[in-house]
């Protein structure tokens, strides 16, 4: 029933300190940078990893079993080569943090995430700590192939040429440096092997339209734990339930990227800026895109009814008997 926004840097420290608090051995300014895994380690059945030291020094572990963590680095994924880009979803970032945004919602509605939607892409508005607000557009290959100059000046061409958010920047001060993420979205072809399995973002990033990202990261590393627990107990469970583990989180990953694949889609803007309830189609929406691996029973027939409308409105259009009418600025706010 609650969401916060949080720096990722103070997010991510806040849960190494507690793992060091509930017993985990914790190393700072370390590096893996190479990782053995146990069918290449003779038969000693543990990978050998390698830690290096900020002062170059290097320390050797071996473990049981290995859990890559290592986020949008994805370490093993590309140390296996089975990265591969979602081609149906070739998107890029361009973002910074500002000053003096006009805010929009006030009461419950404050601190919600805004999005404005904009032709071959999409903003986010995401208020921060003490009055930053990140600003941050997603846009297609067709939208960067249009940029002329720098990246900061491609980030503010872009605001200028939303209306909806450009009148709510008429007094930002940009307060960081812009700041970009190619290769947004990606997924490895397996998330586990003998002795090791990718989590959170070492495996797989979807474009975080609907904020569902560090959410299916947690999932994930609870997932992970599962699997390391039952795999040194009996190996064979372990792979068991490590496959069990990838599909969960594939079919999570997949139904969002069917929204994500057609959010510049007229027809799904329409749909997504007019919402209405048969069916509980809006029911079931708010359930999937809660970031829950599984969507209850019950909600399970409204998604499929939303899929089914889409298409027939989609139909529909093609042939002339309906028009989509969401606009191509528009602002949907969370």
């Amino acid at each position: 029933t609650h969401s916060y926004h949080v720096r990722r840097s103070q997010f991510d420290a806040a849960l190494f300190a507690h793992a060091r608090r509930n017993g985990a051995r914790a190393m700072e300014r370390t590096r893996v940078v190479n990782v053995i895994l146990p069918q290449d380690n003779g038969d000693t059945g543990r990978a050998r990893v390698t830690g290096r030291h900020e002062d170059g020094t290097s320390h050797i572990f071996a473990p049981r079993f290995v859990l890559d963590a290592s986020g949008r680095d994805t370490f093993m994924a590309n140390r296996l080569r089975n990265k591969r880009t979602d081609k149906h979803n070739n998107t890029a970032a361009v973002y910074g943090h500002f000053r003096h945004v006009k805010c929009r919602t006030e009461g419950d509605m404050a601190g919600c995430i805004s999005i404005h939607l904009a032709q071959d892409g999409w903003f986010w508005v995401i208020p921060l700590q003490d009055e930053i607000i990140s600003v941050g557009f997603v846009g297609t290959q067709a939208a960067f192939k249009r940029r002329r100059g720098s990246m900061q000046e491609f980030l503010f061409d872009q605001i200028s040429e939303s209306r909806t958010l450009s009148e709510r920047m008429q007094e930002a001060q940009l307060v960081s440096e812009v700041m970009t993420a190619g290769n947004y979205s990606y997924r490895a072809r397996g998330a586990w092997g003998e002795g090791y399995m990718m989590i959170g973002d070492a495996f797989a990033f979807v474009d975080p339209l609907f904020s569902s990202g560090v959410m299916l990261a947690m999932a994930g590393g609870e997932l992970g734990a599962d699997v390391a627990n039952a795999w040194l107990d009996d190996p064979a469970a372990g792979r068991k339930l490590a496959g069990q583990s990838e599909q969960r989180l594939c079919r999570a990953m997949d139904r969002l990227c069917w929204l994500i694949y057609r959010i510049n889609s007229p027809v799904l803007r329409s749909m997504l800026m007019a919402p209405r309830n048969v069916f509980r189609m809006r029911d079931g929406l708010v359930a999937l895109l809660a970031g829950n691996l599984d969507i209850r029973r019950e909600f399970r027939v409204p998604v499929l009814a939303f899929r089914v409308i889409y298409y027939l409105l989609s139909a529909a259009e093609r042939i002339g008997l309906w028009s989509a009418q969401a606009p191509r600025d528009a602002a949907d706010i969370r």
